[in-house]
């Protein structure tokens, strides 16, 4: 399929696309060129005060259609996609996973008149959570056993967040969006993403059983045409992990040091980065610069910070100390 000529251009006039200095993405890999699909919402953000209510997002992402044109258009064109994939099929709906994809996957039920299926992420060992929502209400007791689902997404990557994060890449553990539906009895054979980085996500989900299809491709003819360094990016995006390794070996990663802070908000891309690139690090000697830096910068060991454990004693608690009046 080619791009989608407004989908595209949308992507590109709000900068959906653009190139960064070393960067992580939610799977842990590096990468010098960034893609949020959320920018064609035009909203600046502010999305993101629904934090991880699905309800909220729900109404909010719906909300948006009648205040930007080319957003609703857009929502259309993956809704006339999605039914067509559902063809005549009884018991039908859309589904999203927590949380970008709830902004489009729910207006994108809405637009069909289906339930929407709220897929949140969740840890290994802890009960699947789910929501099924219908025209905006939450359906305490609505069972998705028996239903054929289509999975909306705003962006596909490695595909991880379908098959769960599992050593074995191609099997699916029950913290994927696909082993979510499937232990609830739904079926899913298809799913839409708004735009693909082209970094083997299809290739694995057609292993699962699922045929992705998207309406923009990160692909060498689209670095060409829009990225400020197109033989740089396309060099990283032929060689992915190769290109990686070689940036790591050379450059090491102080420029990611940000996120290795103990507080912050991406500390999850910084263990996957380091649980994917650490033994390299060491091979070429450049771990112990990181650690160092991490040391210096945050004031605990790196082992200290990504294991959450603080460094030192642990502190005593209140009711263990003698002189509590004190």
């Amino acid at each position: 399929m080619n791009n989608h000529p407004l989908i595209e251009r949308e992507i590109i006039d709000t900068k959906g696309f653009h190139d960064v200095p070393l960067t992580l993405m939610t799977s842990g890999e590096p990468t010098i060129y960034f893609v949020n699909t959320e920018t064609i919402l035009r909203d600046n953000g502010e999305f993101a005060q629904h934090g991880d209510n699905a309800g909220a997002m729900y109404k909010y992402s719906i909300g948006l259609m009648g205040k930007n044109p080319v957003f609703k258009d857009i929502i259309y064109i993956l809704a006339d996609e999605a039914h067509r994939l559902l063809g005549k099929r009884n018991n039908v709906a859309i589904s999203g996973g927590q949380r970008r994809d709830w902004l489009f996957s729910a207006p994108v039920a809405k637009a069909l008149e289906l339930p929407h299926i709220s897929l949140y992420k969740q840890e290994d060992g802890k009960e699947d959570r789910i929501e099924v929502h219908v025209n905006g209400g939450r359906q305490e007791y609505i069972s998705i056993k028996d239903f054929h689902v289509v999975h909306v997404a705003d962006l596909l990557t490695t595909a991880e967040s379908y098959y769960g994060a599992n050593p074995d890449k191609d099997k699916a553990c029950r913290t994927g969006w696909l082993p979510m539906l499937r232990n609830a009895g739904a079926t899913i054979d298809d799913t839409i993403a708004v735009v693909s980085r082209c970094q083997g996500g299809e290739e694995k989900l057609e292993k699962l059983g699922v045929h992705a299809h998207s309406f923009v491709r990160i692909d060498e003819p689209f670095l060409r045409a829009n990225s400020k360094y197109p033989e740089k990016t396309i060099d990283a995006f032929k060689k992915d992990k190769q290109w990686a390794k070689s940036y790591l070996a050379e450059h090491g990663a102080l420029e990611l040091l940000a996120y290795f802070d103990p507080a912050g908000a991406k500390l999850a891309r910084a263990k996957k980065f380091y649980n994917l690139y650490r033994d390299h690090l060491d091979a070429v000697d450049k771990l112990a610069d990181l650690e160092l830096a991490v040391l210096q910068k945050y004031g605990m060991p790196l082992e200290n910070v990504l294991s959450g454990k603080p460094w030192g004693p642990e502190p005593a608690r209140w009711s263990d100390r003698p002189n509590k009046n004190l």
